[in-house]
């Protein structure tokens, strides 16, 4: 209140007073004056740098913020902000990675180097770093880093980002041969996973390292991507390693058809299930109609987890779609190894090809009516069903998108709240998911300029991005200029026709387990599969038990 008051007479407030007030014992009285003379523009630099020398941190992190106006003519300030790379608070660490960004000085470079590369770095001071990183402190920037002995994980992948953005073949030219050795040595696993995500920004800004990159990088460069084949299909390689080489393969538009060949090679089931999975995220990449020749001929020897991967690539593009479904009709490919959600996107496919080659292969779309296929399973309200076997029930249809204590994935609602509710709400959510629905459940289907089509909730979005969150909670981050079309299907995604997979008796038990116990008997289950005794509790403490829980 003093400092609105102090604010609304700023005309006739004599600041001598204020002044004084940043020798006062309380740190938040420091703090106050420091910030009513930088909103009443009376700071001068000997304040800031009185601030700056502040035992406190809370009132050091302000006089580093206000030291911004003081940079470009008062040289001694920035000078003194040098020290605060050290500062034991990581809060003013903070501060100083935003502050630096104002500075013009390359100086400014060096210092938020040695920030990012801080024993205490993380990925919130490395995300400010970034943001103050410009033209004028760049190359002292990537000086600085290139000389460092092991730059933190995120580091390097989120500055090729930055580098990428500017497209300058010259900085273009210093960051990969800042990520390649000069000698033989073979790029660790970091470097191939940073290089293959530097690679991925510039196709976002339609860019090819043909470009940019200068001719004495540009062989090694060559060198890495053909190299990258080798070292993904090496058995005797670290499985981390193989992983980040297979992100550069299908880069090079001369040996694609090697590299093709090779990822198809490494879908068998001796390869390893995380080397597969990264094998088959190397497919997605390829634009090619055959490219997903090789997942159909290996399907059989997947894992289910490795399925579920591979039905995800394949149903990423449209020609692709169309190549699963005839592996369907052909039986290369069980029709009940496909989900209902993903059965949905495929019978309600913006493709008319795919649409109807889906209600075919799957015998016809989920029936329109849903109130029919409610009354149809209104026996299972009748009956009593058998509470363990719909736990069976729930981790087999539902634990993908819901989670229970510790089962399951946070995508849809929890099941923690709709314990206990009765069992004819929960029918009808079940089969008619949409009636009723939520705007945080939606199902978005989001289509990128490369073709590619990701569908999923909403979960955040930024003014340079938006984020889906698909089955078993995997998210997919698109930059909003890498985006062709964005658009709400209008329904939940929770798939309609789960009548296909769960008959009227697994319906039955299903809603035993989540109606007929209570929250205690739930977690008894989940944990050990068996129900704890009932015990009858007396009137008097029931009352008592209810008063202390508020």
């Amino acid at each position: 209140q003093a400092s609105q008051f102090i604010l609304a007479r700023r005309a006739t407030f004599k600041h001598a007073a204020l002044h004084k007030l940043l020798d006062h014992s309380r740190a938040e009285t420091r703090v106050h004056a420091l910030c009513l003379l930088g909103e009443l523009g009376r700071l001068c630099s000997a304040d800031i740098e009185k601030g700056l020398r502040d035992p406190h941190p809370g009132v050091r992190r302000h006089a580093v913020r206000l030291a911004e106006e003081f940079l470009a003519d008062v040289p001694e300030v920035g000078a003194a902000l040098a020290k605060f790379v050290e500062d034991a608070d990581p809060q003013v660490r903070l501060q100083l990675a935003c502050t630096l960004g104002q500075w013009r000085d390359p100086q400014a470079g060096k210092l938020l180097a040695d920030l990012a590369l801080h024993p205490q770095s993380d990925r919130h001071l490395v995300a400010a770093v970034l943001s103050s990183v410009r033209m004028e402190n760049l190359s002292a920037f990537m000086a600085r880093v290139a000389n460092a002995k092991a730059p933190p994980a995120e580091l390097l992948p989120r500055l090729g980002a930055v580098i990428a953005a500017q497209a300058q073949p010259l900085q273009v030219t210093r960051f990969v041969g800042m990520l390649l050795p000069q000698n033989q040595q073979r790029p660790s696993a970091a470097q191939l996973s940073a290089l293959a995500a530097f690679l991925d920004a510039l196709a976002r800004r339609g860019s090819t390292p043909d470009q940019l990159i200068g001719p004495p990088v540009k062989a090694r460069f060559d060198a890495v991507l053909l190299g990258a084949r080798g070292v993904a299909t090496d058995e005797r390689v670290d499985e981390a390693e193989r992983q980040a080489a297979l992100q550069l393969l299908g880069r090079d538009p001369v040996r694609k058809k090697e590299d093709l060949a090779a990822l198809g090679a490494l879908l068998a089931p001796q390869t390893p299930a995380a080397v597969q999975t990264a094998a088959l995220q190397a497919l997605g990449r390829f634009n090619e109609t055959d490219a997903v020749a090789p997942v159909i001929a290996a399907w059989k020897g997947f894992t289910p987890g490795v399925k579920n991967q591979a039905l995800d690539v394949m149903m990423s593009r449209a020609a692709w779609q169309a190549q699963l479904l005839y592996a369907i009709r052909t039986k290369k490919i069980s029709a009940g190894d496909v989900d209902a959600p993903r059965r949905q996107r495929l019978v309600t496919s913006n493709h008319a090809q795919s649409a109807s080659l889906a209600a075919e292969v799957f015998a016809g779309p989920p029936s329109l009516d849903r109130q029919k296929v409610i009354d149809q399973y209104r026996a299972a309200l009748q009956t009593v069903g058998d509470a363990k076997k719909g736990h069976d029930v729930f981790r087999k249809h539902c634990q993908a998108c819901h989670r229970l204590f510790q089962e399951g994935h946070p995508v849809g609602p929890d099941m923690t709240a709709v314990l206990g509710k009765p069992r004819q709400y929960l029918l009808i959510e079940i089969l008619d998911p949409s009636r009723n629905l939520d705007s945080r459940y939606v199902e978005y289907l989001a289509t990128t300029h490369a073709g590619r089509t990701f569908t999923g909730l909403l979960a955040s979005e930024t003014s340079t991005s938006i984020t889906l969150r698909g089955q078993e909670g995997k998210e997919q981050v698109l930059l909003r200029n890498e985006l062709e079309s964005l658009s709400s299907s209008g329904r939940s995604l929770m798939p309609e026709g789960m009548e296909k997979d769960i008959s009227l008796e697994a319906m039955t038990d299903l809603l035993a387990w989540a109606t007929e116990r209570t929250l205690c008997e739930a977690m008894a289950v989940v944990t050990s599969g068996r129900a704890p005794k009932r015990r009858r509790v007396s009137r008097s403490k029931a009352a008592s038990v209810s008063a202390l829980s508020w």
